[in-house]
């Protein structure tokens, strides 16, 4: 990953990882999942004095060691909150299916309390729709910060770019809603798909005038994200971009260079063939050498290891191996339940069993050596994801 682009909150030193890495094997190696491990240290054979190492332990000795490496498990948790949105982006990795059965505020109190006994401090919100939409947003921001937490949350900036907008969900200006977010924890990725007012309407499904697209510094930027560029630390906020062939010309000629200039973090990615973009290539762009050169040292997604220490959960309620992997496509034939964290309408399932004693989660966390959600979603395309 560049983490040099990323916000230092999801970053994690090579040895953590590696840490925590080591821990889940012995947790796993615990709940007898050996042979998974000897496939994983056969590729990455780093891991493969530390198996040896458990090889030679007594069952007595390996359940002391699950004790003091459970508190050290896990580092992040990606949650979903809700499946609606007021964007219909036609490459988006999610199905953008607002669902019944979405978690509730209690239900995402629980999985982050959970999560923080396995040494999670970061919570990490992508959203399976829009986020800031989901009624729990400042809730769960009023949670973290009360946890001493940090959270990470991914936005299109509709709600922070339209009076109208944020009045009719919060009651509150863009600007008071952007001064409100001072108070909190929070590192922002603000979509900035384009520059372009036309190429946003064609590529979010939406009427771009909602952005309020306004000058900062020459740059023709969104409304809500001007606020926050003149409201927010610098360090806590981002720019996301999905490169595909309708914006990679405008990626590398010009949003490349406001990030230069501007000083934010940024979220560069090709296209995740997953959701409504599933079997769907007709947005992968073929770039030239040049283009090729500038792109690998910004997208991120290569050799990721996050699925070695993170947590997956989706709005349903489901465990998952990573955020763009649905839980129904990782389960076997009637065992979906074993993924569900729910039991009598109450998140109250042990989330440190379900992520050790699920077979399929703990091959998912080893495949720590590409983008899982991409190898796991497609057959081979060599696109832009060959960079990845």
């Amino acid at each position: 990953m560049k983490k040099d682009k990323l916000f230092a909150e999801q970053v994690f030193e090579g040895e953590l990882e590696n840490e925590v890495i080591r821990n889940n094997m012995t947790i796993d190696y615990y709940y007898g999942h050996s042979s998974i491990l000897e496939k994983f240290t056969e590729i990455n054979l780093e891991f493969k004095p530390h198996l040896n190492y458990l090889f030679k332990q007594t069952k007595e000795d390996i359940y002391k060691l699950v004790q003091n490496a459970k508190s050290c498990s896990a580092l992040i948790v990606t949650l979903m909150l809700t499946g609606k949105c007021n964007a219909d982006c036609g490459i988006c990795y999610t199905d953008r299916k607002s669902k019944n059965n979405e978690l509730k505020l209690h239900e995402i109190k629980s999985v982050i309390d959970q999560a923080y006994e396995l040494g999670v401090r970061t919570l990490y919100i992508p959203g399976e729709g829009e986020p800031t939409l989901d009624n729990s947003f400042w809730d769960i921001l009023d949670y973290v910060k009360d946890k001493r937490m940090k959270i990470i949350v991914f936005t299109n900036g509709l709600l922070f770019s339209n009076d109208d907008e944020s009045h009719r969900y919060w009651g509150i200006s863009c600007e008071e809603a952007v001064k409100r977010l001072k108070k909190y924890p929070i590192y922002i990725y603000f979509k900035l798909w384009s520059l372009k007012p036309d190429l946003i309407s064609t590529m979010m499904g939406i009427n771009s005038a909602k952005y309020n697209y306004t000058n900062y510094y020459n740059w023709n930027i969104p409304y809500g994200l001007k606020l926050m560029l003149e409201t927010l630390s610098l360090d806590k906020i981002g720019i996301e971009v999905i490169i595909e062939k309708r914006n990679l010309e405008e990626v590398v000629q010009n949003i490349i260079p406001f990030v230069q200039k501007s000083g934010v973090k940024s979220y560069m990615e090709p296209l995740i063939h997953s959701g409504r973009c599933f079997n769907q290539y007709d947005f992968d762009p073929i770039i030239n050498n040049e283009q090729r050169l500038l792109l690998e040292s910004w997208l991120q997604r290569s050799r990721c290891k996050r699925v070695g220490y993170m947590i997956s959960i989706h709005n349903s309620g489901y465990l998952s191996v990573c955020m763009a992997i649905s839980p129904k496509k990782i389960s076997k034939e009637g065992l979906l339940s074993t993924l569900n964290l729910r039991s009598n309408g109450n998140i109250i399932n042990e989330l440190f069993e379900m992520l050790h004693l699920n077979e399929e989660i703990v091959k998912g966390r080893y495949k720590i050596n590409s983008c899982i959600c991409e190898d796991f979603n497609t057959s081979k395309k060599m696109f832009l994801s060959e960079l990845v």
